[in-house]
Order: structure tokens, then C-alpha cells, then sequence
């Protein structure tokens, strides 16, 4: 459910700035911005790194998990508005096949103790 959640929101984000041209020309007019989102991911990777807590406790650990999904998706945006369209749904297609996949082979794997 989460994992299916953050790629819903990766695809909300990335949609709109690889199918627009517009979005693409704001991406390279703006290019601080994936520092900005990559900085962001790595603080969320830091905290929850060193403070193990954060990332157990209910609230912070849904918090810390949307900013960390925010800005892979904007990082991804500004990474795929450097593609053509093609290439793109080729590796979403890819991802599907392979999140899927292993979905399945972790519903039908017994737990090994």
C-alpha cells in the first residue's frame, strides 16, 4: 500500500514535467531546485540514519517518508525531463514489471525463521 502510494505520487509529479514543455524549460531555467530536492533526501536519509527513533515513531515516520518520496520525485522530474517520452514509459514499464513481480514472489514465499 505505501510502496504503491509512492509511486502514485512519483508519477503525479513526474507526469506533468516530463509531458510539458513548459515544465521542461522551468526545469533547466531552474536547475537549483534538484539540489534543493537532493539536499532534502539526504537530510531525510541522515536523520533517520542517526536518529533510528524518528523513524519508528508514527507520526514522524510518515512525515519523514512523504519529504523523502517529494523529493526523489522531483529529482526524478528534473532526471526524466532530460529523456525522450519513449525511454521513460519504457523504464516505468520496467518498474511495474519488476515491483510487481516481486510482490508476488513475496506473497507466495514462506518465512524462513
Amino acid at each position: 500500500m505505501i510502496l504503491t502510494t509512492q509511486m502514485m505520487i512519483t508519477a503525479a509529479i513526474v507526469s506533468p514535467l516530463v509531458l510539458i514543455e513548459s515544465s521542461r524549460l522551468f526545469l533547466q531555467e531552474h536547475m537549483y531546485l534538484a539540489f534543493v530536492a537532493m539536499a532534502g533526501y539526504f537530510v531525510c536519509v541522515i536523520v533517520l540514519s542517526c536518529f533510528r527513533d524518528v523513524g519508528r515513531k508514527f507520526p514522524q515516520n510518515y512525515i519523514f517518508l512523504g519529504i523523502l518520496t517529494l523529493c526523489l520525485s522531483l529529482f526524478l522530474g528534473f532526471v526524466a525531463g532530460s529523456y525522450d517520452t519513449i525511454e521513460i514509459l519504457i523504464a516505468v514499464g520496467i518498474t511495474a514489471v519488476m515491483t510487481f513481480s516481486i510482490t508476488v514472489f513475496a506473497f507466495f514465499t514462506r518465512c524462513r525463521d
